[in-house]
């Protein structure tokens, strides 16, 4: 029923409590619903049974995957939601943060955020970016030049198969000596895919 409500996929559907370390929120984020009990076949969370009184705190939030049965670590950001699959962080920005924008990787949380260049980027590659970012299964994701980001450029010559599950079991460069410059930053669509 959540997924319904933001109109993304139900087809699968993954959800869990968020780690309170690193994924919640401030403590004085107020909550909106507590205890829901929805039967499915609602159109959407609000048409669900849910308590008078709210009791939660910020380390019972659930954390919601639309399109895919797991759900992805991620840490809170003001401007992003980063996604970790491995050692390596994923997250979108200078687009709507959340289903499109600029690809931007870091191979560990100490390492500084980065760019990925479009060379030999194609097709797969953006699936599999979604896929990376927990949006859905990669199907109908496109890419496009995305507004030049900063930092290093993490990835180069990304070939991945139709098959991998994120970015890191695919093949790449470092920074390949063809993508000098964030002229070529890649961005990904997965709009059509969550």
């Amino acid at each position: 029923v959540a997924c319904r409500s933001l109109n993304l996929t139900t087809t699968t559907v993954g959800y869990r409590t968020v780690y309170y370390s690193t994924e919640t929120g401030p403590s004085t984020q107020p909550t909106y619903m507590d205890d829901l009990a929805c039967t499915g076949t609602e159109a959407a969370l609000h048409n669900c049974s849910q308590s008078a009184y709210e009791n939660c705190v910020s380390s019972e939030a659930v954390a919601l995957s639309c399109g895919t049965s797991s759900v992805p670590s991620f840490s809170t950001s003001s401007s992003s939601t980063t996604v970790s699959t491995g050692t390596y962080e994923y997250r979108l920005v200078d687009g709507d943060n959340a289903t499109y924008g600029r690809l931007e990787v870091r191979p560990s949380g100490s390492d500084r955020w980065g760019t990925v260049c479009d060379d030999a980027f194609g097709t797969y590659d953006a699936m599999v970016a979604c896929r990376s970012l927990g949006l859905g299964d990669g199907t109908g994701a496109s890419y496009y030049r995305a507004p030049r980001g900063t930092g290093p450029i993490w990835m180069n010559e990304l070939h991945c198969g139709p098959f991998d599950a994120n970015l890191t079991q695919c093949s790449f460069t470092y920074n390949g000596n063809r993508c000098s410059d964030h002229t070529e930053d890649i961005g990904v669509d997965c709009r059509a895919s969550a």
